[in-house]
């Protein structure tokens, strides 16, 4: 399976966000804000791994991704500053939820 990184690296397109699954930053490792679910691009989140991230208050990877299935956005506090993809920033393929993300969201509901 083509990881995130090596399917953004060979479409020359957006880099995928690895909260939301969305082809919204421009780079990654840039500090970027993604408009879709509100995470803050961390340096130190640099692969599909599930990390705390000191960009967004230390919160888990796997955190960030249950709270945008369940509010739409990374945290429930910033959903209001959250907006819907635009059809230029298209779900990438190779993006899954981590496993950690779907235990939370199963124990949630």
């Amino acid at each position: 399976m083509t990881s995130i990184i090596e399917n953004n690296l060979t479409t020359n397109r957006r880099v995928t966000c690895f909260v939301c699954g969305h082809r919204t930053l421009d780079k990654r490792c840039d500090w970027d804000i993604c408009p879709v679910c509100c995470w803050e691009d961390d340096v130190l989140v640099i692969d599909e791994q599930d990390k705390r991230s000191p960009a967004n208050k230390g919160m888990m990877v796997s955190e960030a991704q249950a709270n945008f299935v369940l509010f739409g956005a990374s945290t429930e506090q910033r959903k209001d500053r959250c907006r819907s993809p635009r059809s230029d920033e298209s779900l990438d393929p190779n993006w899954r939820l981590l496993a950690e993300a779907v235990q939370t969201i199963q124990s949630r509901k």
